[in-house]
């Protein structure tokens, strides 16, 4: 009887203790890691704090916090794409529940994209870093007295832009004109969170399902994000993000061929719905323009986004693309807000230089 008590004492403060563990530990990462303000100025180097002087260090923290710190993540699931970019209303940045942004601060009605240029593109189109109206989109607008519509996301590259472009022209919206801006997203497919995905839809299949990793979520959590800051484990793997080769179906392909049938199917598609569409091809960063901030962006990815540049831009004039690359050059100085990311006055050269390509944008703003 005795041995039975003790093992039962045993395993009722084990359990007791355990429970206590997962409880602490799920009180310090909520107190940590929960929805609270980051101090992003605190994090920026130097050459790009000087890129946000027009904005006060609060100002700056705000629109950060708008950038990257949102309460469900920046991104939602969208089905054909992949994700859209998550529904925002701030002072800087709006989004729509579409995932369209706008270019100043009001989330529009999508009647209003009819008979407007509708501008597809990643992150940088997207403005990840700047405020609605300092985006490229916004910018283009302002210039050229056209309304433009802001379809950046996040990652997305051409075949994703393609089949975005189809869905929203299958709902029988039209638009007046198609811009894209491509260059260093380009890759193999969407591998942005697609595991994660795979792991849900799996599981979305089972009649029950239950795992111990439920159970000790906060321990788990917690052990990732220490890798993480040894080094050891990314929460998200972006390692593919700039691969030369793919491999699909047990075969290998290079990038260099599966941006081509980008470009090919980018053709039909314009074609087929009667569009006038425009390719311009950004930016590389650490390739064109100044990007003094070496221990934001590495030499080794320099090298990469070079030798990605290199490998595809005959494709890019193959198919009648305009070359912005050149826009920071008039500009002999830093022109990033991170790693890639541009600043809001490198933005107005890139959106200058793409406006010359839509409108007759007259010589007061050009200078």
């Amino acid at each position: 009887m005795k041995n039975i008590k003790d093992f039962y004492f045993l395993i009722s403060n084990t359990l007791i203790l355990f429970s206590i563990l997962v409880l602490g530990v799920h009180i310090f990462l909520a107190t940590h890691y929960g929805n609270k303000a980051i101090d992003y100025v605190a994090k920026l180097s130097p050459v790009a704090r000087e890129e946000y002087k027009h904005l006060t260090n609060d100002q700056v923290n705000e629109l950060l916090n708008a950038t990257w710190n949102l309460p469900g993540g920046g991104w939602e699931y969208e089905e054909w794409v992949g994700f859209k970019e998550a529904e925002r209303k701030s002072k800087f940045i709006n989004v729509n529940s579409y995932g369209v942004r706008s270019n100043k601060q009001e989330v529009f009605d999508m009647n209003s994209i009819n008979d407007a240029i509708w501008m597809f593109g990643g992150s940088t189109t997207f403005g990840y870093g700047v405020a609605d109206a300092e985006t490229i989109p916004a910018i283009i607008e302002k210039t050229t007295n056209n309304r433009v519509i802001n379809f950046g996301r996040a990652y997305f590259y051409s075949a994703q832009e393609n089949t975005l472009l189809t869905k929203i022209l299958e709902a029988g919206y039209k638009p007046k004109k198609v811009v894209f801006l491509d260059g260093i997203n380009e890759r193999c497919d969407i591998d942005s969170y697609q595991a994660e995905m795979k792991i849900l839809f799996r599981n979305s299949q089972k009649a029950y399902n239950w795992t111990l990793g439920e159970v000790i979520g906060p321990i788990n959590f917690g052990l990732v994000k220490i890798l993480a800051k040894l080094g050891k484990h990314s929460p998200q793997n972006n390692s593919k993000l700039h691969d030369l080769k793919c491999t699909s179906f047990g075969a290998e392909q290079s990038l260099e061929v599966i941006h081509l049938n980008n470009l090919i199917q980018r053709k039909a598609l314009c074609s087929q719905y009667n569009l006038d569409c425009k390719t311009f091809v950004q930016p590389f960063a650490g390739v064109h323009g100044i990007h003094n901030d070496y221990d934001m962006l590495k030499q080794e990815v320099r090298d990469k986004l070079y030798t990605k540049y290199q490998l595809m831009q005959d494709n890019w004039r193959k198919f009648g693309a305009i070359f912005v690359t050149d826009s920071l050059d008039k500009r002999n100085s830093h022109s990033f807000i991170d790693d890639v990311h541009y600043s809001f006055e490198a933005n107005k050269l890139i959106a200058i230089s793409i406006s010359k390509h839509i409108e007759q944008v007259p010589d007061s703003i050009i200078r």
